[in-house]
């Protein structure tokens, strides 16, 4: 979770806790008939903000999203394995005695930068296949939603 959203989420924890502790001095703690106590509800707000902290300094992990023609493929921890993903599903579109000789371009020293797979096809000149891989940035799970 970024910082920005980890303050925001708890600066809004803190507004409902408040609000439930003032609740609390004036209506019964243990709550009504199939509804659950004030103390209840306060406990899980300040449990979730411990949550917030625990998680918010965790830096994002990053994965790989493989795609052919916009169409999602897989995301996969490596991008050695999401370039395989690409090329064994190449490889499928095309009968065993086709030759088929693939590469990789893209900016290599943006790591941002998607990376598309080329090949050469039974000897023809080297086409784009529409097959490409992706670095994303997504943020650690942080187990029950809150």
């Amino acid at each position: 979770m970024s910082p920005l959203l980890a303050a925001a989420l708890a600066a809004a924890i803190d507004t409902a806790a408040r609000e439930l502790q003032a609740a609390a001095a004036t209506y019964n703690g243990y709550g009504r008939k199939g509804a659950p106590g004030l103390y209840g509800h306060l406990a899980q707000a300040l449990a979730a903000k411990g949550l917030l902290t625990l998680y918010a300094d965790r830096p994002p992990v990053r994965v790989y999203r493989a795609q052919a023609h916009g169409i999602l493929l897989g995301l996969y921890a490596t991008e050695a394995a999401a370039r395989r993903a690409c090329q064994e599903s190449l490889s499928d579109c095309y009968p065993p005695e086709v030759s088929l000789v693939w590469d990789w371009i893209g900016d290599e020293d943006d790591e941002d930068e998607p990376r598309e797979l080329v090949a050469v096809i039974d000897g023809a000149p080297e086409t784009a296949t529409g097959y490409t891989v992706r670095a994303l940035e997504v943020e650690p799970d942080q187990g029950e939603d809150l």
